[in-house]
């Protein structure tokens, strides 16, 4: 299954890659991934939340729906590390976005978007859920005809934990404990259109 995924992802970043050349474009830069864990039992809650900078590389291709609208869908390599876990992770980012242009240089971007974990270091792969969805909002700023500025923010809607994590966690502290993990990604870059 996650070959599978892995083969379906990598087939849609060769396809956008290679896709019209005036409407695609490479973009990188800064990440900084929030992820969010919260914990519930006999009706009291507990939250923590941990930041991981990191980088991100993509591709993306601009497929008009009319004058103002676009589907833009994009493959995005990302790498971030937990600093004080000193965990190390990989992940793939597929936003599936529309982009809405409010004016000549200036443009919103939302939809879903699917993250897919490629590894983690010093994790359970029982206890992860390597694919996730998530609901994204983002901008574009035009600094020229080629070059533009990008930021979006994603919420994941789904968890990252298993169910198997979650029992196994209320068997060993022998109490009913409800148990969510989410991945929040904040995305700040460059873009180059081709």
């Amino acid at each position: 299954m996650k070959k599978t995924i892995l083969i379906a992802i990598l087939v849609l970043g060769t396809a956008i890659a290679s896709a019209q050349q005036n409407n695609s474009s490479i973009f990188f830069g800064y990440t900084n991934v929030e992820t969010k864990l919260k914990m519930t039992a006999q009706g009291e809650s507990e939250s923590e939340s941990v930041k991981a900078p990191g980088f991100f590389i993509g591709v993306t291709e601009e497929i008009p729906i009319n004058e103002i609208t676009s589907f833009k869908p994009s493959f995005i390599y990302t790498n971030f590390e937990f600093e004080n876990a000193g965990e190390k992770t990989s992940a793939i980012q597929v936003p599936l976005f529309i982009k809405y242009r409010v004016s000549e240089r200036f443009a919103l971007l939302g939809g879903p978007k699917l993250d897919y974990l490629l590894n983690t270091t010093g994790s359970d792969d029982d206890y992860i859920n390597d694919l996730s969805i998530a609901l994204g909002l983002g901008l574009e700023v035009a600094l020229n005809d080629k070059i533009y500025l990008i930021a979006n923010y994603s919420i994941q809607l789904s968890n990252t934990l298993t169910k198997q994590a979650q029992e196994e966690i209320s068997d060993d502290l022998n109490v009913n404990i409800d148990i969510t993990q989410k991945q929040n990604y904040l995305n700040l870059g460059l873009a180059y259109k081709f």
